[in-house]
C-alpha cells in the first residue's frame, strides 16, 4: 500500500488518518517484510554522521601542537648544525628529540584509538530500544530500526494520562492536545525518577534506607526542577512545545507516575515471599537429611 506524505505536525491530525496514509493497520502494525522494505528504502532511524577520518589523519593530528612543532624545529636546527660541522659522529641530540616526539605521538594515537573503541562499545551497550507492534505481536527493536508507519506501544501510565485529559476517552476529559502531550511527557519523566528509587534493589523495598543515598535525592530533585522549568517557563515552553499545567494536572501526573513505584513494591513483595518459601523448603530438606543421618 502506498504511503502518503504527512503535514509538518502529524500530531495535529487523527491517529487513524495517519495510519491510513501510512498503510498500516494499528491493530496488527506493520508486517516484518514491510518493516524491512521501509528500513531498506529510508535507512536507519538515526542522525546522519560524517564518516570517521582515516587513521593516518589521527596520527598526524598528534603533531598539531606548538610544543611538538618547537621540538621538531629543534631537530631540524640540530641536524643543520651537525651537517655544517662536517657530519662527524651521530646527531645524538636530534635522534633523541625525534624519538621522544614519535614515541609521544604513538602513545597518544594508541590511547585515543582505545578510547574510541571503548566509547563505541559503550554506545552499543546503551543503544535505545522501542516496543512496537509487528504482525500483531509486541516486539522490542532497536530504535534505529524504527520505520515510518510503526505502531509504538507506550507505557500504560502514559496512555491512561492521555485518556484522562483528552475528550472522547474512557474517562471524560476536555483538555487540549498540547496539555495532554505535556502531561504524558511529565508522567514519563516522573516515572523514571520513581523507578530510580525502585531500581536500588531487586527485592528489598524502596522504603528501606530511603534517605541513605543523598546523591540520588539530589539528582531526583534536579530532574524535578528541570521538568517544572520545561513545563512552566514560557521560554522553555516554546523550545520544547510544552504548555503549563494546573496544580490538579500536576497532582494527576504525580499519581500516575507513582504507580511505577507501587507496582514495583508489589513485585518485590512477591519475590520476597518466593525467596522465603524456597528458604523454608531448603531448611526443611537440610533438617530431614540431618535427621536421616542420625
Amino acid at each position: 500500500m502506498r504511503t502518503e506524505s504527512l503535514p509538518s505536525d502529524a500530531s495535529a491530525i487523527e491517529a487513524m488518518t495517519v495510519a491510513t496514509q501510512q498503510g498500516v493497520d494499528v491493530r496488527l502494525g506493520l508486517s516484518a517484510s514491510q518493516a524491512q522494505e521501509r528500513l531498506r528504502r529510508a535507512g536507519p532511524n538515526e542522525l546522519r554522521t560524517q564518516p570517521p577520518p582515516p587513521a593516518w589523519r589521527h596520527f598526524l593530528a598528534r603533531f598539531d601542537n606548538p610544543l611538538v612543532c618547537l621540538l621538531l624545529l629543534a631537530v631540524i636546527v640540530t641536524l643543520a648544525i651537525w651537517g655544517l660541522e662536517g657530519r662527524s659522529g651521530w646527531p645524538v641530540d636530534a635522534i633523541v628529540i625525534l624519538a621522544i616526539v614519535l614515541l609521544n605521538a604513538l602513545l597518544g594515537f594508541a590511547q585515543e584509538a582505545r578510547s574510541q573503541r571503548a566509547a563505541a562499545a559503550l554506545s552499543r551497550l546503551s543503544a535505545a530500544s522501542s516496543a512496537v507492534l509487528r504482525d500483531g505481536v509486541p516486539l522490542r527493536v532497536a530504535s534505529t530500526e524504527l520505520v515510518r508507519g510503526d505502531t509504538l506501544m507506550l507505557a500504560e501510565t502514559t496512555l491512561s494520562t492521555l485518556d484522562m485529559l483528552l475528550p472522547g476517552g474512557w474517562i471524560a476529559g476536555d483538555q487540549t492536545l498540547d496539555t495532554a502531550r505535556t502531561a504524558a511527557y511529565t508522567v514519563l519523566v516522573l516515572a523514571q525518577l520513581f523507578n530510580a528509587f525502585n531500581a536500588r534493589s531487586e527485592t528489598a523495598s524502596a522504603i528501606r534506607g530511603l534517605f541513605d543515598n543523598r546523591w540520588l535525592w539530589a539528582s531526583a530533585a534536579l530532574g524535578v526542577g528541570l521538568q517544572v522549568a520545561v513545563v512552566e517557563l514560557p521560554l522553555l515552553n516554546t523550545a520544547f512545545s510544552t504548555t503549563p499545567l494546573s496544580v490538579a494536572q500536576w497532582a494527576l501526573c504525580l499519581a500516575m507516575a507513582s504507580s511505577v513505584l507501587c507496582f514495583g513494591e508489589l513485585r518485590k513483595s512477591w519475590l520476597r515471599r518466593g525467596d522465603a518459601a524456597r528458604m523454608r523448603v531448603a531448611a526443611a530438606r537440610a533438617q530431614a537429611r540431618v535427621t536421616a543421618g542420625t
